[in-house]
């Protein structure tokens, strides 16, 4: 939730994590009265679109191409109260330019206030607002797991831009120790790897290593000489500066200012975000962010509270129904070995095992903040249950439990909901337990 720059009411917003919705939403059933009415409690609620509301039009690329909906998915969305939505993720090119051209249509037919996607990368990086309770919020939407030729570009001299998405570009560094980088050398030596790299560079294709001593490249990576083993990753400069300069500009037009980020990457397990990712998310913050809001690694991640603005590091999946995506294209099927007339349902269960090797892909929460006079007053977390799990969890554990994976019981029936709150009190948080009616 958060409050108006210059009201003297806080007003909230809800965060929500990635909505891959695909059949229709029951709003009034029993069962999901208390998630409609826990996001409607909050003037703006945001959330991830991982689907792509195109009507099914574009030709898929090669490989998994398989988010797509229709534009009853994004009225179900709006309807149960949200109304600031990020597009900015892996699947935003599923099917292509076409694709996204359709999905961009749609969005703006619906009246969806949409950021990260756009003709061009000035359109792609530009803020989505919407005015509430006489404050203005705006979310400014990147990603930084992306395929090839999916971040959007500009125009230049006889060159067109480019469709695609607002890119939060990444650099990584293999660090290893003695031992390892010359164990590596040797691998490298013995797959022709060194001879190829000499080759290359002699030729122009690729730009000499900084220094050759202590740096190798293998596999389209570097590898450094170090006194540890590990992983180090920086955001791009020039992708930094393009979002953090669009945060400081909104700040002067708007009340409150998000931003998120969709990425997948992760430091030493799936819970812990890469470096680069928290890099970004102080930065943000620091050029005037009131809050940042992460998704795409499909679990919860931590909460840090920075310069009196919250970070969410992975919000988890509050929809996700792959379950009952379709159709598929032949080459989601044939990627997995499955026949050309493989159902949706055959795929989740015998192709995208993850989801169903971890339960942990179920959790979910939906912060609520409160900002008042543009600084958090309160930030509450509340389960982030549509209603939708309880319903397949029986057969979910059961195909955890035949492949070795994790195994949890079933989520406890709606009732009240365990909640934690945080408020700013004497310029610290302090924390309490407090019964949320569903």
């Amino acid at each position: 939730m958060i409050g108006a720059g210059s009201g003297s009411s806080p007003v909230t917003v809800a965060f929500g994590g990635d909505a891959l919705i695909t059949k229709p939403y029951a709003i009034d059933d029993a069962g999901r009265r208390g998630f409609v009415d826990l996001v409607r409690r909050a003037e703006v609620a945001f959330t991830h679109l991982e689907i792509l509301l195109n009507e099914f039009q574009g030709p898929p690329p090669p490989g998994i191409g398989i988010h797509l909906s229709t534009s009853q998915s994004g009225r179900e969305l709006l309807a149960a109260g949200f109304n600031l939505f990020s597009a900015a993720g892996n699947h935003a090119l599923d099917y292509g330019i076409e694709g996204l051209r359709a999905h961009l249509n749609l969005l703006r037919e619906l009246g969806m206030a949409v950021a990260g996607i756009g003709e061009t990368a000035a359109e792609a990086a530009e803020p989505a607002s919407v005015e509430t309770g006489g404050a203005r919020v705006a979310l400014i939407a990147a990603a930084s797991s992306l395929g090839a030729g999916w971040p959007a570009s500009d125009s230049g001299p006889g060159i067109e831009a480019r469709p695609g998405v607002n890119a939060l570009r990444f650099h990584t560094r293999y660090l290893l120790e003695p031992e390892t980088f010359a164990q590596l050398q040797r691998v490298a030596h013995a797959v022709g790897a060194v001879e190829r790299e000499r080759y290359e560079v002699e030729m122009g294709y690729l730009r000499p290593l900084a220094a050759p001593n202590r740096q190798l490249r293998l596999f389209d990576a570097v590898f450094e000489h170090a006194d540890e083993n590990r992983v180090a990753t920086t955001p791009n400069s020039e992708d930094l500066d393009r979002i953090t300069t669009v945060i400081r500009e909104a700040r002067v037009q708007d009340d409150i200012v998000i931003a998120s980020l969709r990425t997948h990457e992760w430091e030493n397990q799936n819970e812990e975000p890469a470096q680069f990712a928290g890099t970004f998310a102080r930065a943000a913050v620091d050029a005037g962010a009131h809050a940042v809001a992460m998704s795409g690694a499909h679990v919860l991640r931590g909460i840090e509270v920075y310069q009196d603005a919250p970070i969410f590091y992975g919000l988890g999946n509050l929809w996700f129904e792959y379950e009952l995506l379709e159709p598929l294209p032949r080459d989601s099927l044939e990627q997995y070995q499955l026949p050309a007339d493989a159902t949706p349902e055959q795929f989740a269960d015998e192709a995208m095992l993850g989801f169903q090797r971890d339960l942990r892909i179920w959790e979910s929460v939906l912060p609520h903040c409160s900002f008042k006079n543009g600084r958090l007053c309160e930030l509450t977390l509340r389960p982030g249950d549509p209603g939708l799990r309880t319903a397949t969890w029986p057969r979910r554990t059961a195909i955890a439990r035949n492949q070795g994976g994790r195994t949890a019981d079933p989520p406890a029936p709606r009732g009240p909901l365990a909640s934690i709150r945080y408020t700013r009190q004497r310029g610290r948080c302090s924390r309490r337990g407090v019964p949320v009616s569903s």
